[in-house]
């Protein structure tokens, strides 16, 4: 018997669906370049990001950057099966599935096509309607008509984690010491809702 009413799930295609083969240490030069700075990937991304929400020459040029390699990792995207006949089964019971990025729409478009699931999310966010974690998800709520109490999040890194847990969603993450459900893995999400 289920203690909560889910309705749907919400999945962050970057870090818990698309397995994509790119180098971090190619894209901090591409952004260094980009940018004229220096520093680790995680804080050169949020500076790229940061930097191109406020518009003019240099953001265009970091949306460049970032594009083309949002475009190269879009060309090798491809889905573990066993994660894909997961997300197949919840669809098949009724359960709605979205899909959220920090990708722009045309490059998520590209990479969600490549790995066969084009047209599979009953939603999908990018970083072109929401560019904030936590907003992408509350706004996928809302288009699946949803309250975020009605939805799982699935998010593996662990700011995914941290913003499905603040836009209030019952959250799957491989993180212990958080107010989550532990997964590792989209197929081990059916167990999971077996038993919410």
């Amino acid at each position: 018997m289920r203690c909560m009413n889910v309705k749907a799930v919400v999945v962050n295609i970057d870090s818990a669906l698309l397995k994509v083969d790119v180098s971090a240490d190619e894209v901090a030069k591409r952004i260094k370049n980009s940018l004229g700075v220096e520093g680790g990937l995680e804080s050169l991304v949020a500076e790229a990001y940061i930097k191109s929400s406020r518009g003019g020459r240099e953001a265009e040029a970091i949306d460049g950057v970032v594009r083309e390699l949002e475009l190269e990792t879009a060309s090798r995207a491809s889905v573990d099966q066993e994660d894909l006949e997961a997300l197949c089964t919840l669809k098949a019971i009724g359960v709605k599935v979205a899909a959220v990025t920090m990708r722009c729409r045309e490059t998520a478009e590209v990479a969600l096509s490549r790995a066969g699931l084009q047209g599979f999310f009953d939603v999908l966010v990018t970083r072109d309607d929401e560019p904030d974690k936590v907003s992408q998800i509350l706004l996928a709520c809302s288009k699946l008509e949803c309250s975020a109490r009605e939805v799982m999040y699935v998010g593996f890194s662990r700011a995914d984690a941290l913003a499905g847990i603040e836009a209030g969603c019952l959250t799957a993450t491989p993180y212990r010491g958080l107010m989550a459900v532990r997964v590792s893995s989209l197929r081990e999400l059916l167990d999971v809702y077996k038993f919410i």
